[in-house]
């Protein structure tokens, strides 16, 4: 039944394909646009090439239509009217907030359990491959992380191999740690976000629902979070410079070559810094070298093709099927081509809402979205999943505006 949606979604938009040629063929005028026609494009025909099954591919494109019709709706929708983009996004913090409450109350009512003992020990989650905690460990106990063997370490802790990783989770969707915890950031910026231009009363709700959303963080445990809040924090903090008069083009090279000496300089302390995090990079180098090592040379191009499966296993006989990034996923299926196009859509979505004051809050929710989903995420051509809300979401939103002021422009 679950994949019987985009079926029908497919099937719906092919046959009133009319009703819709006028509004798209406007789109198709703009960048962005033309942009999100290239990467669908890529994504349906690299679906030939896959070496799926018949009804995968079937399933595949029913996919991209899905995904396409979702980005359409939400694009002609908020373009005729503006004030439904709130809407939008109130429905998803009022639906958020119940869940980040019931994975609260869910945690702690686990954590007082007489099955759960551990979990009376240390209020801080931490996934798997934990170094006890009844003992200290060193940096080094820390750095090793990354290779322990996961079943040989819960065996020694005498713990159950099937407990959800002593971190906060909450249900449907959401019933992973990482997944809560991208869904929460996202809501806590768009928290954040709001304040400005919020009356007294809206101001305390945005800020008790972001109290919510942050101990939610806390509890989920993810470190992939804090990129995504900085790179929100710096959209913001550079859109505010450049309305304020206070930012120089100059100021931008002298930032870039910061970036670039301070990586130089820092490369050879990568593992170090790395050793400081509690789970180190949670198998992350592990996967992406070994997805790397799939690809032939004519793949790097053209990829494996969107639906081709994936195959990963750890050392400790974990595996995995996807690379845990979208833009290695990209890569993955699509190749070069696809990641430069994904990367080309990111990129001018980014730029519009930071010359369009209007579409700062939908510029903020893709910035955050751009970092957490560098270090986890699967494919973005998908069925209903999280990767809805943290990228078509408020690329739709950009989209819309974009698409409204050159229908302005055009008529003007």
């Amino acid at each position: 039944m679950s994949e019987l949606a985009p079926y029908l979604t497919a099937r719906w938009l092919l046959w009133h394909w009319r009703r819709y040629r006028a509004p798209v063929l406007a789109l198709l005028q703009t960048h962005t646009g033309r942009l999100l026609a290239g990467m669908f494009g890529i994504s349906l025909v690299s679906i030939g090439w896959s070496g799926d099954t018949a009804a995968g591919m079937a399933k595949s494109v029913g996919y991209c239509l899905w995904v396409l019709g979702f980005v359409l709706a939400l694009i002609f929708t908020v373009a005729e009217k503006p004030a439904r983009q709130y809407t939008l996004l109130g429905i998803l913090l009022v639906g958020s907030l119940i869940s980040a409450l019931y994975g609260i109350s869910t945690f702690i009512q686990d954590r007082h359990s007489a099955a759960n003992p551990r979990l009376h020990e240390s209020f801080m989650p931490l996934a798997r491959c934990q170094v006890p905690l009844d003992r200290p460990h060193t940096v080094s106990d820390v750095t090793v992380l990354s290779n322990l063997d996961c079943e040989d370490l819960a065996q020694q802790n005498k713990e159950s191999l099937l407990y959800p990783y002593w971190r906060l989770m909450s249900y449907g969707k959401l019933d992973h740690a990482v997944l809560s915890a991208m869904v929460y950031g996202l809501c806590l910026t768009l928290c954040l976000a709001l304040l400005k231009g919020a009356t007294t009363v809206q101001r305390l709700a945005l800020g008790g629902a972001a109290l919510v959303f942050g101990l939610a963080l806390y509890l989920c445990g993810s470190l992939g979070i804090l990129a995504g809040l900085g790179l929100a924090l710096a959209f913001t903090l550079s859109h505010w410079l450049v309305r304020q008069h206070l930012w120089k083009p100059r100021y931008g090279w002298v930032v870039g070559a910061v970036a670039v000496v301070g990586g130089l300089l820092l490369q050879d302390y990568v593992s170090a810094i790395i050793a400081l995090l509690p789970r180190g990079l949670s198998f992350r180098d592990q996967i992406w070298s070994q997805m790397l090592t799939q690809m032939s040379a004519a793949q790097w191009v053209w990829g494996h093709g969107l639906g081709h499966p994936l195959s990963i296993t750890l050392p400790s006989g974990v595996e995995h099927v996807h690379p845990h990034s979208i833009y290695f996923t990209m890569l993955f299926s699509s190749g070069l081509i696809g990641l430069l196009m994904l990367l080309a859509v990111l990129g001018n979505a980014l730029l519009s809402a930071f010359r369009r004051p209007e579409l700062r809050l939908a510029g903020v929710l893709l910035a955050y979205s751009m970092g957490p989903l560098a270090l986890d995420g699967d494919q973005l051509v998908s069925k209903l999943d999280v990767h809805w809300l943290l990228i078509w979401l408020p690329l739709g939103l950009i989209a819309a505006g974009q698409f409204r002021a050159d229908r302005a422009a055009a008529g003007s």
